[in-house]
């Protein structure tokens, strides 16, 4: 018998999901409902990805539950509602996938916690895709083998261009109270990796941040949206959403109700609170010190990682350089710069390794391929996020905030989680 994926949230995101289950996973899944706040996107969502179920509104969970009997919760909505849906789907005994960030402050962290407790034979796992990536899983190996000893510091930087850097804060991610900032909403991603690799968990963390490119105060001039600006043509981050094929989709009213929302909000609104730079510095509980940046408003995109080595310096960069073909369309790439090496004090020499993406022109480089495998195929790997993975992803996002709130204060992380 097949299982039944219950749709919570009609997001962009979930779509590349859909997708493979539909060509690559239908003989074991199927979809048997849906739930968004947005009706009008919701319809356009099921039109697109030729899905014929049950709609519901987002306080309909209990009744679509009652009248479809899902198996599988596929969240997906925006992040400050994850965790309301997880506490649910977990005490109705459904099963619960989790778009990351898991949560966004440390009570759902705490209502996750004791909700698992109370159903702990309920799977439950967080989608943090990034950890997949060959480049990544290559530095794992690298690491494990010993190829540059013990671990003394690590420093971790994340460049936003300004194409995908601008796109959150068009959208509902550049309210804090909505996705926690970037250092949840994005950043949980990577620490996710650093804890993966390191099999531990940040001690304390310090934070600063500001915005310096986004925001009412870094313009003289803002609208509402992009599609009825009286300053679109004098605006640099004038974007026409038109020209995207799954946003014209989404968004352009195909159903002939009108949309809720639309990914096209002014960047220099005095309703953005998320930061587009900061700075993190976190120390482990086995003692090995990160530094962490962020900064949404770069001339091209990727991340760096080094990890300092008792016997070498492994430095992995993953790079995009692209441009816009039109103004206020989309971009596309021009290059891609992947690297990966080991550096060795005195003896000059340097190790490389393949660093190209598994899969091209793959979604993340082959990572959603992967993770899809784990969720509904039959090989799995044991990379699987689980909800403690997720927690203490988001936990280091969570203590940043309240570190930038206290001027920088250190913040120890772990007894954020004692009720």
């Amino acid at each position: 018998m097949k299982k039944r994926l219950f749709l919570i949230g009609a997001s962009v995101r979930v779509g590349a999901l859909v997708k493979a289950v539909q060509e690559h996973y239908a003989d074991g899944y199927e979809f048997c409902a849906c739930l968004d706040s947005d009706r009008a996107k919701m319809a356009d969502f099921l039109r697109y990805h030729h899905l014929e179920i049950p709609q519901y509104g987002m306080e309909e969970f209990d009744t679509a539950v009652t009248e479809t009997h899902p198996d599988i919760a596929v969240i997906t909505t925006t992040d400050e509602t994850h965790a309301g849906y997880i506490v649910r789907a977990l005490d109705s005994r459904i099963s619960c996938m989790v778009e990351k960030p898991l949560c966004i402050n440390e009570n759902q962290c705490r209502e996750i916690l004791a909700a698992q407790k109370r159903n702990p034979e309920v799977y439950a796992v967080t989608m943090h895709n990034s950890r997949y990536h060959a480049c990544f899983r290559k530095t794992i190996e690298l690491v494990k083998s010993g190829a540059i000893g013990e671990i003394k510091g690590i420093f971790y930087n994340e460049k936003l261009d300004l194409f995908h850097g601008s796109s959150y804060y068009r959208r509902w991610n550049r309210d804090k109270k909505l996705s926690g900032g970037l250092q949840i909403h994005k950043s949980s991603h990577h620490f996710d990796k650093i804890n993966f690799l390191l099999k531990s968990k940040v001690e304390w963390v310090s934070a600063i941040g500001c915005l310096t490119t986004y925001g009412a105060a870094n313009s003289p001039f803002h609208g509402e949206k992009c599609s009825t600006c009286a300053h679109a043509e004098n605006c640099r981050f004038y974007l026409n959403y038109h020209r995207n094929e799954i946003y014209e989709k989404l968004y352009s009213n195909t159903g002939g109700e009108v949309h809720a929302y639309t990914p096209d909000n002014c960047v220099f609104s005095p309703e953005v609170s998320a930061e587009d730079f900061f700075q993190i510095f976190c120390m482990y509980e086995n003692k090995i010190p990160m530094s962490y940046s962020l900064s949404a408003n770069c001339h091209y995109e990727g991340e760096s990682l080094s990890i300092e080595g008792t016997a070498g310096r492994l430095e992995m960069n993953r790079l995009v350089y692209r441009t816009v073909d039109v103004r206020g369309g989309e971009a596309r790439n021009v290059r891609k710069d992947n690297s990966l090496r080991i550096v060795r004090f005195q003896t000059g020499e340097t190790e490389i390794f393949n660093a190209d993406d598994e899969i091209q022109n793959a979604n993340h480089g082959g990572c959603d391929e992967r993770i899809y495998e784990d969720l509904f195929g039959m090989n799995k790997s044991e990379m699987l996020a689980s909800f403690n993975d997720g927690i203490q992803a988001v936990l280091v996002g969570i203590g940043a905030n309240l570190s930038m709130a206290a001027n920088g204060r250190k913040i120890y992380l772990q007894p954020l989680l004692e009720a």
